[in-house]
């Protein structure tokens, strides 16, 4: 038909018009071809396989001539190993430096992902690594300290990945730092095939003396006893037995202890009397009287060998009126010059430098006269001013008190009064308790150093008078159970022997005064009446 000619010359038309094109511009195509193509390995690449796949059957729909490069692009896309994170391990993170033979131990990656690994380490006087196998091997001359072992995982792809472990090289045994009177932990690190079936432990001291300080157990750690100053620079290593016969012996680990610098102190001292010492202890003198030759020795020690005391002034505070006085320091007479009042009667006797570096125990010792003759209790104590070597002030450190009590030598006694209260007709024949203003009838002080016997007797001057008429009454002194009537003669009611104080008197020793009202007129009034109390040597 007419139409289907037409159609036919066109369809002709269009084939040659195409195969023209083809041969004035075959590049065309090409390029069109590989500029879809790269569209296809971006959109693979950055997306997935479907995607690509996708592309690549649009590409075959479009253009046969460009199926062969797109082809080629997809399957370099889909076959590339790229290089994935991993973690790295050891057989042993401790590896040991002073053995015969040297320790080793193996590294290993997580996963490689299809890639070639290598290693590295950043310290080969530590240890050395085997850049394929991944063996390390440690020194065998004692140097210790961290080693970073890293592995490096290369992709097909060219990309790599690192990772990286840490391995400790040292003697078995970490040197331990701790403060003084503490205690300190040695533990043995690593790790071995077999377990010892002894582990003994040592300590070399400074002077170089080495002693077993544990035995005849397994234990991996030892704790030292609370540390003094003479640990110093103390080393401590382990010796590992195993049942074959071999054994493992630790590096030597240095003990390093902090000092306390802080002085410690300690001030003794101790009194007599050279003239009379009966009745006195180291602290406490009962009787110094005027002439007497007392004593005050003593010692001054600084207990802590790295004490920052460096220097000292010695103090001693002393009545301002004693006199031959001599300060002995460290058994050599002393000049310690004028006495530095305190604006109380008293004087502080010194002595300055006094160096504590090179001896940490000085001795001192005061010898004076006494010139006190009134009773008086004075209290003391040696003491020490420290500084330290630049000259700063650390501290005062005192010693025990000291007491001295300076008597008289002479006795005293002194009476208190005696209240017997309101009485009546109802109170005859009654024995009236009287009432003492002191807790004493009398109060007796004896400090007499050579104490004869003595006698104590009462008296009663005149019965009880109101000024114009006396009282008819009795006056007694109940001692005990006995009953002595007071008159106006001397009666004994107390005695003494030789090398005896003389009492006091009153209701602490069971003695009273007690009156005794008459069956007689009474005249209202108010009574009184005076005792005599006398002590007398004995005959």
């Amino acid at each position: 038909m007419l139409w289907r000619k037409w159609l036919s010359v066109v369809l002709g038309l269009l084939l040659m018009i195409g195969v023209l094109i083809g041969l004035l511009w075959p590049n065309q195509q090409v390029a069109m071809a590989t500029s879809t193509s790269s569209s296809s390995i971006s959109s693979l690449t950055s997306n997935s396989l479907t995607n690509g796949t996708s592309s690549q059957t649009s590409l075959k729909r479009n253009q046969s001539k460009s199926v062969t490069p797109i082809s080629k692009a997809r399957l370099a896309t889909t076959t590339r190993s790229s290089a994935a994170d991993f973690n790295v391990s050891v057989g042993k993170d401790y590896l040991y430096n002073n053995q015969s033979t040297a320790d080793k131990t193996t590294a290993k990656v997580s996963s490689s992902n299809g890639g070639t690994v290598t290693w590295s380490d950043d310290n080969t006087s530590l240890a050395t690594i085997d850049a394929t196998t991944g063996v390390v091997t440690a020194n065998t001359q004692g140097r210790s300290g961290t080693v970073i072992v890293t592995g490096i995982v290369t992709a097909s792809d060219g990309s790599q990945t690192t990772a990286s472990t840490t391995i400790k090289i040292g003697g078995g045994l970490d040197d331990q730092t701790i403060n003084e009177g503490s205690s300190a932990t040695f533990k043995v690190l690593g790790s071995s095939a077999n377990t010892p079936t002894e582990v003994t432990w040592h300590q070399v001291k400074s002077d170089s003396s080495d002693s077993v300080v544990s035995s005849g157990n397994t234990n991996l750690s030892y704790t030292t006893p609370k540390t003094t100053a003479t640990d110093k620079s103390s080393r401590y290593y382990a010796i590992l037995s195993f049942a074959d016969g071999s054994k493992i012996t630790t590096n030597k680990a240095t003990l390093t202890i902090n000092y306390d610098h802080t002085p410690k102190v300690i001030v003794t001292s101790k009194m007599e009397n050279l003239t009379d010492n009966n009745g006195n202890t180291d602290h406490e003198l009962t009787n110094v009287m005027a002439g007497d030759q007392p004593k005050i020795t003593g010692t001054i020690t600084d207990e802590n060998i790295n004490s920052s005391l460096s220097n000292g002034t010695f103090s001693l505070t002393m009545p301002g009126d004693i006199s031959n006085t001599t300060l002995y320091i460290d058994g050599k007479e002393y000049n310690y010059g004028m006495p530095v009042p305190d604006g109380n009667g008293n004087a502080a006797i010194t002595a300055k430098n006094i160096d504590f570096t090179t001896e940490k125990t000085h001795t001192f010792e005061l010898d004076f006269t006494s010139n006190t003759a009134t009773n008086k209790k004075f209290t003391t104590n040696a003491q020490l001013l420290g500084t330290d070597s630049s000259g700063n002030r650390l501290d005062t450190y005192n010693g025990e008190g000291l007491t001295i009590n300076f008597i008289d030598g002479l006795l005293h006694a002194d009476a208190s009064d005696v209240d017997f209260g309101t009485l009546t007709y109802g109170d005859i024949g009654e024995q009236i308790t009287g009432i003492i203003d002191d807790s004493k009838l009398l109060t007796v002080t004896d400090n007499r150093r050579d104490k004869t016997a003595q006698v104590i007797t009462l008296r009663q001057d005149a019965p009880f008078n109101n000024g114009s008429h006396d009282l008819a009454a009795t006056l007694s002194l109940k001692n005990g159970n006995s009953l002595t009537p007071l008159n106006t003669s001397d009666q004994q009611v107390a005695s003494t022997s030789d090398d005896t104080s003389v009492p006091s008197m009153g209701p602490d020793n069971n003695q009273q005064l007690v009156l005794q009202l008459s069956n007689a007129p009474i005249q209202k009034g108010n009574y009184t009446t005076t005792l005599d109390w006398t002590i007398t040597s004995a005959p």
